[in-house]
C-alpha cells in the first residue's frame, strides 16, 4: 500500500487532472480511509494512521489546492481528500 501511495502522490500532478486518474487517487484515499477506520482494525491502529497512510497524497495536493479546485476532475479529489482528512481529524 504505502508504494503505491507514493507512487500516485509522485504522478498526483497527471492522475489528479486525468478523466479517469482522478477516480484512481479518489479510490486509494476511500479504501484507505474504510482500512483504518473499520471497527476491527481499530484496536490496532489510531485514526493518525490514515494521515500518516495518506500523508504523501495530502502533501502533494496542497501545494495545488486552489488550482485543483477550480478544475472539473481535479477538485473531486480536493472534496475526497477534504472528506478523508475531517472524517480522520474533525478539525478538518
Amino acid at each position: 500500500k504505502k508504494e503505491i501511495i507514493t507512487c500516485v502522490a509522485e504522478h498526483l500532478n497527471e492522475l489528479i487532472q486525468d478523466a479517469f486518474g482522478n477516480y484512481a487517487v479518489q479510490h486509494i484515499l476511500e479504501v484507505t480511509l474504510f482500512f483504518f477506520l473499520d471497527d476491527a482494525l481499530m484496536m490496532l491502529f489510531h485514526r493518525s494512521d490514515v494521515q500518516v497512510a495518506c500523508g504523501p497524497i495530502f502533501e502533494a495536493i496542497l501545494p495545488n489546492i486552489v488550482e485543483y479546485s477550480n478544475q472539473k476532475f481535479s477538485s473531486n479529489v480536493v472534496e475526497k481528500a477534504i472528506e478523508t482528512a475531517s472524517q480522520v481529524n474533525p478539525i478538518f
